[in-house]
């Protein structure tokens, strides 16, 4: 990410040279993008719903095979959650991960301010989506899956912005390299889309 940030800056600079003040501007806000979605995933913050996904999905899996209906799964799953994330233990709920080298690698990304933010943030959506009628075997999972593709969405969002002021400019060598980086960031969205995928 590091190489495709350092490359946008180049080809801001060129844009700016050649007067091209407006596309230089908005290729320097896609780098600050990209900057913000790297510190987001070393922060933990991807690390951090793919854990809580499979937890939700190992719960879920549990109270099934014990012979509870779909609904009273994810209700007897939302209850825990809100009860583990109420205390400072979250040992009760880390338990559903199938993954655990996921769960220590989440818990060591994240400070337990960060992580009990991102809680309160999750309930807050949950309960919306519960208060406007959503049942509660689709707000659960329909809020997890966005949390965990929200970084390949953002890559995406940059690699349009990218492509836009490439097609635009038509400015020999810059278009080329920017067309370059389309490709480049297109493939690491990619990438983040198969990882939430399989979560």
């Amino acid at each position: 990410m590091e190489s495709i940030i350092r490359e946008l800056i180049i080809a801001a600079q060129g844009l700016d040279n050649r007067g091209k003040h407006s596309e230089a501007e908005a290729i320097d806000k896609v780098a600050e993008s990209l900057v913000q979605i790297k510190t987001a995933q070393y922060d933990g913050t991807q690390g951090y719903f793919i854990r809580n996904t499979r937890c939700w999905n190992g719960c879920v899996r549990k109270k099934r095979a014990d012979g509870l209906s779909p609904n009273d799964s994810w209700s007897s799953c939302h209850e825990e959650w809100i009860e583990a994330f109420a205390g400072e233990n979250t040992s009760s709920w880390d338990k559903y991960a199938e993954d655990d080298s996921m769960t220590k690698t989440a818990g060591v990304k994240l400070s337990s301010s960060y992580a009990r933010a991102a809680d309160e943030a999750l309930r807050q959506v949950i309960s919306k989506r519960l208060e406007r009628g959503i049942d509660i075997e689709d707000a659960i999972p329909m809020t997890l899956a966005e949390r965990a593709i929200s970084v390949a969405s953002q890559l995406s969002k940059c690699a349009e912005q990218v492509d836009k002021i490439a097609n635009a400019t038509g400015i020999p060598g810059i278009s080329e390299a920017l067309l370059e980086i389309v490709s480049n960031i297109s493939e690491i969205s990619a990438e983040e889309y198969v990882k939430s995928a399989s979560v």
